[in-house]
């Protein structure tokens, strides 16, 4: 039984950070609000990057659904990682 949460645990743990180090994401600075963060610590970490209006990578379409809880003019605007 132990196993299986160390599995558990090390699987989380890893696909975060393949989420972040894939889209070149700070999830520290992700989020201007803290209901932001929390929203994203409960959503899918399915990598499909974002670019937002603003001009910031998301790692997915829920991530930056998290980020309109904190700033609701943010709008998608195109898929992938912003350029410029």
């Amino acid at each position: 039984m132990l196993s299986v949460k160390i599995l558990i645990f090390y699987h989380f743990m890893i696909s975060r950070l393949i989420i972040s180090l894939w889209a070149q994401v700070d999830e520290s600075t992700l989020f201007s609000c803290k209901k932001g963060f929390e929203c994203w610590e409960n959503a899918t970490r399915v990598p499909e990057p974002v670019c937002s209006s603003d001009n910031v990578t998301f790692p997915n379409p829920a991530a930056m659904k998290c980020e309109r809880i904190c700033d609701p003019e943010i709008q998608k605007d195109y898929n992938g990682a912003c350029t410029a």
